[in-house]
């Protein structure tokens, strides 16, 4: 939140196939998945973490987010 305090956590596990057409049509473009959280009203600064379990690579991003 605006104090610096975690507000939340939340781990999910998601297994997330393409077809080839959709892996070519998506290849060297950003990955796009859409998640559904519930935050109050206020600042906040949401991270999310990607892990690949076959290449054990992980991705983070982090956005202020004012609701």
């Amino acid at each position: 939140d605006d104090k610096g305090r975690n507000v939340g956590f939340h781990h999910q596990t998601q297994e997330v196939s393409m077809t080839t057409a959709e892996h070519d049509k998506a290849a060297g473009g950003p990955f796009r998945y859409s998640m559904n959280v519930r935050m109050q009203k206020g600042a906040f600064t949401v991270v999310i973490t990607l892990r690949d379990e076959l290449s054990n690579e992980m991705g983070s991003v982090v956005k202020d987010v004012k609701l």
